[in-house]
C-alpha cells in the first residue's frame, strides 16, 4: 500500500542454543537449560540481524528456533529476506519490561522459582 517493506522479527527464534544453555546451566544455574529464562536469548545474534537489517543488507538470515525439539534450527532452515528492509517489527512478551527491584528478588515469583531456585541465585 505505501510501498514499504516490513519484517516480524519473535524474540523466540533468538534463543541460545541447546548446548550453550546447557553449558550455562552447568556453569551458572541450573534454569539457564530452560529456553525462555532472562539470559537465555542470544543478544549478539539478536545485534547482528537487527544492524544487517538497518544497513539494507540483503539477503540477511533471519533466525529461527525449533520449540518441539527445544534447540536454534539449523542456518539451512532460517529464512532470509530478498529485499532491503523499512520497517522491522520485533515480538516478544518480555520485551520493555523493567527489571525487578533487588528487595523483589527476596522471593520467589512462581513455582519454577520456588522449587528450582531455592536459594534464590
Amino acid at each position: 500500500m505505501h510501498g514499504l517493506n516490513a519484517i516480524d522479527l519473535s524474540i523466540d527464534d533468538f534463543y541460545l542454543t541447546r548446548d550453550d544453555r546447557l553449558e550455562l546451566a552447568q556453569k551458572t544455574h541450573p534454569l539457564f537449560a530452560t529456553s525462555g529464562v532472562p539470559g537465555t536469548h542470544d543478544l549478539s545474534l539478536v545485534r547482528e540481524t537487527l544492524k544487517a537489517l538497518i544497513r539494507g543488507c540483503h539477503p540477511v538470515a533471519i533466525p529461527r528456533f525449533n520449540k518441539a525439539k527445544d534447540d536454534r534450527c539449523d542456518e539451512s532452515e532460517w529464512t532470509s529476506t530478498a529485499t532491503p528492509i523499512d520497517i522491522i517489527i520485533i515480538e516478544g512478551w518480555c520485551l520493555g519490561t523493567p527489571a525487578q527491584t533487588k528487595d523483589s528478588l527476596d522471593k520467589p515469583i512462581n513455582e519454577l522459582e520456588a522449587n528450582e531456585d531455592v536459594d534464590g541465585r
